[in-house]
C-alpha cells in the first residue's frame, strides 16, 4: 500500500505522479514517480521509478523512513529548466528528520542524488512542499520544530523555512 500522491503537468502536456509505496521487505515507504497517460491515467511503460532508490535514499526502516513526497514540475516554456521534475520529502533517520530534494531532467526516468535541504539544530522538520517560478527558480518550504516540552511543540520555537534554487535544483 502507499499514499501521499501529488501530480503535475509539464509544458508538453505530459502527466507525472509521485507517491509512496510500501517497501515490503522492510515495512517502510519508498518514493515513486510515474509518467501517466493524461487521458486515462494509466501508468506508461518503464514506470513507476523508485525515486528514493535512484536518489540514494532507499527506505530500510532503520536508517531511512521516507514520507510526504511532493512533486513540482517546471511547465514554463521559456524556463531554462523547462520540463524538469522536482520532488521534496521527509526522511526520518535515527538521528533526526531531514528534508530531501531530488530532480529529474528526463521525465522521471532517473533522479539526481538527494540533497539535504534541512540542517542540524532544526529539530523535527516535517512536512515539505515545493513549487517552480516562471523563471525556473525552485522554491521549497518546510516546518521546523526545534523546541519541545513534554513531547509536544513548545509553542514558541517553530518556524517555516523557505529555500530557493536558481540552478534547477542542483543546489
Amino acid at each position: 500500500y502507499g499514499g501521499d500522491s501529488s501530480v503535475g503537468y509539464d509544458s508538453q502536456g505530459r502527466l507525472f505522479w509521485t507517491f509512496l509505496l510500501t517497501n515490503a521487505s522492510v515495512g517502510g515507504f519508498d518514493v515513486f514517480a510515474a509518467q501517466c497517460n493524461p487521458s486515462t491515467g494509466a501508468i506508461l511503460a518503464g514506470y513507476p521509478v523508485n525515486l528514493s532508490a535512484s536518489a540514494g535514499v532507499t527506505d530500510d526502516y532503520v536508517n531511512h523512513f521516507n514520507d510526504k513526497a511532493w512533486l513540482a514540475v517546471d511547465s514554463t516554456a521559456t524556463s531554462p529548466f523547462r520540463d524538469s521534475l522536482y520532488v521534496v520529502w521527509t526522511d526520518f533517520t535515527p538521528a533526526r528528520t531531514v528534508i530531501r530534494a531530488s530532480s529529474s531532467a528526463n521525465q522521471g526516468a532517473s533522479w539526481s542524488k538527494a540533497l539535504a535541504l534541512s540542517g542540524g539544530g532544526e529539530g523535527v522538520v516535517w512536512p515539505s512542499q515545493n513549487t517552480v517560478a516562471p523563471n525556473g527558480d525552485v522554491y521549497a518550504a518546510y516546518h521546523s520544530q526545534p523546541g519541545f516540552a513534554s513531547n509536544n511543540p513548545d509553542g514558541t520555537s517553530g518556524k517555516i523555512v523557505v529555500l530557493r534554487s536558481t540552478t534547477g535544483g542542483a543546489t
